[in-house]
């Protein structure tokens, strides 16, 4: 399965090629919902401690193969 984060602004042909894949995508403005393709793509929060673990391990492996700026210290869900 492709796994991918994205850290920027996504247009409404996001997704295209990635049939059964999973995205995760910052979405600052909260309007990602509203610029997506409700057709082709699925939109849901991370509701899970497995999700965020996986997103989490996907970031860190980008920071330490780039050195990329990007912290992993951020809580997506399950917040206590």
């Amino acid at each position: 399965m492709l796994k991918t984060t994205v850290a920027k602004p996504a247009g409404r042909n996001v997704a295209a090629g990635m049939t059964g894949g999973l995205g995760y995508f910052l979405d600052e403005e909260g309007d990602f919902e509203d610029r997506v393709n409700a057709e082709i793509v699925t939109v849901q929060p991370i509701r899970t401690l497995a999700g965020e673990n996986q997103l989490r391990a996907l970031i860190q492996d980008h920071v330490e193969r780039t050195g990329a700026p990007y912290s992993t210290s951020h809580s997506w869900c399950c917040e206590s």
